[in-house]
Order: C-alpha cells, then sequence, then structure tokens
C-alpha cells in the first residue's frame, strides 16, 4: 500500500515537472512577408530551442478581373480606409493581452524595407513622409515594449517616376509557452466580454 502510494507521488512530481518545463519552454516565432509586382507571401515558422516544429507557406495572388486602380487611388479608396479602421479597432481591443506577449518577448531580428512610388513625384513625396513615420512609430513601440536582442532597421526608398509597391518584412521573436498561453486566455476573455 505504502509502496503504491509512494509510485502515486512520484508519478504527481514528475508530471508537474514536465508541465513546468513545457512552460518555461522558450519558442521562436520567424514571420516573412513579401509583396512584390501585385503577389504577396507570408512565410511563418515555429521552433522550439532551434528545431523547426512547423512552418508555412501561403501565397495570394491578384485576380485578373479585378479593375486596375492606381496605387494612389487604392490607398485613397474608402473600403481600404473601412478595412483599416477595423483592423485598428481589433488591435486596440486587443492591446492588454498584446502587452502581456510583448513585456515577455525577445526580438532577434527585425527588417522591415519598402521600395514604391505611385507615379505622382508629389504623392510619392506625401506618402514616403507617411510610411516613415509610421514605420519609426512601429520600432520606438518595440522598443519600449518587447526585449531587444537586437536592432530593428527599416528603410523606404521612393521611386518618384514610377508606379510601384514592393516591401519585406523579416521579423523573429522568442516567448515562453507559458506566456502565450496566458495571453490566449486573456483573449478567451476579452473575445467573451465583447459577445456579451
Amino acid at each position: 500500500m505504502h509502496a503504491e502510494g509512494a509510485k502515486m507521488f512520484l508519478i504527481v512530481i514528475l508530471l508537474l515537472l514536465f508541465i513546468l518545463i513545457l512552460l518555461l519552454v522558450k519558442i521562436y516565432i520567424h514571420v516573412n512577408y513579401t509583396f512584390l509586382d501585385n503577389e504577396q507571401q507570408l512565410y511563418i515558422s515555429i521552433s522550439i530551442y532551434r528545431f523547426r516544429i512547423l512552418s508555412k507557406s501561403l501565397d495570394y495572388f491578384r485576380k485578373e478581373n479585378i479593375e486596375e486602380t492606381s496605387l494612389w487611388e487604392s490607398i485613397e479608396n474608402s473600403t481600404f480606409n473601412k478595412k483599416m479602421d477595423s483592423f485598428v479597432t481589433k488591435i486596440k481591443s486587443m492591446h492588454q493581452a498584446l502587452q502581456t506577449v510583448l513585456r515577455r518577448t525577445r526580438l532577434h531580428e527585425f527588417t522591415w524595407s519598402t521600395q514604391f512610388g505611385t507615379g505622382e513625384a508629389s504623392s510619392t513625396g506625401t506618402l514616403s513622409g507617411v510610411l516613415w513615420s509610421g514605420k519609426g512609430f512601429l520600432t520606438g513601440y518595440l522598443k519600449e515594449k518587447v526585449i531587444l536582442n537586437c536592432e530593428p532597421v527599416i528603410s523606404v526608398d521612393p521611386k518618384y517616376q514610377e508606379e510601384t509597391l514592393e516591401t519585406n518584412l523579416d521579423c523573429t521573436v522568442s516567448i515562453r509557452l507559458g506566456q502565450i498561453i496566458r495571453a490566449l486566455m486573456k483573449v478567451r476573455r476579452i473575445i467573451k466580454k465583447g459577445g456579451k
């Protein structure tokens, strides 16, 4: 009887140790996003201590039957603005959960380059300033909220005589599994409150 009790106690201890180790495991997430010639590609990989456990590549191609519009017209389009407003609203609602994650997140790589032109020098110059401001705000936010293991690198290359848009984003972060679970639980609570 005592032997069985001791065996059960040992199993419980080992199980608790396993759960503790699992929660402390560091997850590495690498994201690469590319927009080139109206084609988008998103690549995500997840690793545990550099051993890749998941990788996924998604390709998005522009449909041929979509009416051609200039880059500047697309940005001014009300549908585009509505989508951006909706995105910002969702991010704001998740802000608390996001901060919980970011405080424990280590940034290992962040490189974001953009080449663009609207075909008009004046609007290209205007958008160039907007992009620099947006990227500067984002990198400042990251520097304030995450643990930096690298210096974020951003660039904007305006093409005043061309109508083009190319961008590439490379980002690698790491966070412990326990922190991810905690953040997901917060997100779930926020979604439940929003649904009431």
